[in-house]
């Protein structure tokens, strides 16, 4: 076999790899992805609008949530940035998951007062849980 053909037919071998990997991740992913957010079925998400004009906070169930954020992945993939899903009560693409402070009960987006800190530091009262119970591990109870 002359040198081009060698070349011409590993060319069409790994091109035939790619598509059939490229295939089947696409064909199992679908599937997993409903199995996975299965485990959440009836476990509820607080979340939270971030248009100042209306601020909404409600819950609403964690699958259904999840399903919205895969679809708007799906939508704007090329896009950077979080994702926002439509908001009940103004309408809007501007509803983000959210916590609510253990201490206080403010209701705040994750990491809101630093990309340095703990994620659960609340904006109002700066309590952390994650921060107590890493204090309470190094302590030994």
């Amino acid at each position: 076999m002359e040198e081009s053909m060698k070349k011409t037919v590993m060319i069409v071998v790994v091109v035939a790899c790619l598509v059939s990997a490229a295939l089947i991740t696409f064909l199992t992913r679908k599937s997993r992805s409903a199995t996975g957010l299965s485990q959440f079925a009836g476990q509820m998400q607080l979340v939270k609008c971030a248009n100042k004009n209306c601020v909404a906070v409600y819950e609403i169930d964690k699958k259904k949530y999840y399903e919205l954020v895969e679809e708007e992945l799906r939508q704007h993939a090329d896009e950077m940035g979080p994702l926002a899903i439509t908001c009940e009560k103004c309408s809007q693409k501007s509803v983000f998951s959210a916590m609510k402070c253990e201490k206080c009960s403010e209701v705040f987006f994750s990491g809101e007062v630093s990309a340095n800190d703990f994620p659960d530091r609340c904006p109002k009262c700066g309590h952390s849980t994650l921060e107590e119970q890493k204090k309470k591990g190094r302590k030994g109870g």
